[in-house]
């Protein structure tokens, strides 16, 4: 089985109603116009889009901030591109919202109309966390991006998220069943340390006790625009970068009957693998 992972695209559109001008938008936009423009161009994701079918992955995974200002031009035109994939009856395509997609609450009735077209209508924000199950793959999808104010772009597991994460990691497994957290936030930096209090996911000790007890098989995040791994024993925290800054997607490949697990970075244009990473043996039974 393939899943390929990207996040952080950051598609970038004008503020678009009066409002704007009076809430995080403005920041947003201003932020975009003197220290980002130019460095997430829209070409990269839609000729990683064309390379990401070519590749014929059953699972596509995007975790996130897939706009900047959660614009509803900005909502569309992901869409827009991404629509070889979410058209494709041979893909399953899984989101979860990013911090900068749940800007403000003004533009929160465009990113539910967006989440639930992105999930290929299979599920709408309002039935997070989701648990998705493909075959041997269990997937937890959990939302933990909420409006916030200028100075922060921290996330937040809730209640809700952590109990139905306890009942999930602690659940029997099925045979040869894999474990993979979805979600915008890492637990830590490429050198193992947490995220500074103003970018970190709040509640985020429950997921790294999954992570380093060897409950999870892969944690799969965004946010870091660099991509890196982190390895806990047998599971693996990977965080995607940004692809339409770096150019880079994150692809995994699963063995259902060993249960062995590959990863590699991939390019986007040139077809080459950047890098091969660890390989990870089956859970044990």
């Amino acid at each position: 089985m393939r899943i390929i992972h990207f996040s952080d695209t950051h598609l970038t559109d004008k503020i678009s109603d009066f409002s704007g001008y009076f809430d995080k938008r403005l920041i947003g936009y201003a932020n975009f116009i003197l220290t980002r423009h130019g460095k997430f161009p829209v070409e990269r994701l839609q000729n990683a889009i064309y390379e990401i079918v070519s590749l014929n992955p059953e699972i596509v995974v995007c975790t996130g901030d897939i706009v900047s200002l959660s614009e509803p031009a900005e909502f569309d035109k992901f869409i827009e591109i991404c629509s070889p994939l979410l058209e494709n009856e041979n893909i399953h395509f899984l989101y979860v919202p990013g911090n900068h997609d749940a800007y403000v609450k003004r533009t929160a009735p465009y990113l539910q109309k967006a989440f639930r077209v992105l999930n290929q209508n299979k599920f709408k924000m309002s039935d997070m966390p989701v648990i998705k199950k493909i075959r041997n793959l269990s997937f937890f999808l959990a939302n933990e991006s909420i409006p916030t104010n200028i100075f922060l772009s921290c996330g937040y597991l809730n209640s809700k998220i952590k109990e139905k994460f306890q009942d999930w990691i602690f659940s029997n497994r099925e045979p040869n069943e894999k474990r993979i957290l979805v979600g915008h936030y890492p637990c830590f930096m490429s050198n193992g340390k947490p995220l500074s209090w103003r970018r970190s996911l709040k509640g985020y000790s429950i997921v790294a006790d999954a992570l380093k007890d060897n409950q999870l098989d892969l944690l799969l995040c965004g946010h870091i625009h660099q991509p890196y791994i982190n390895q806990y024993g047998k599971t693996m925290e990977i965080c995607s970068g940004s692809l339409t800054m770096n150019g880079v997607f994150n692809i995994i490949d699963i063995n259902p009957t060993s249960g062995k697990i590959d990863q590699y970075w991939q390019t986007v244009n040139s077809g080459d693998t950047l890098e091969t990473s660890m390989e990870i043996p089956p859970f044990p039974a």
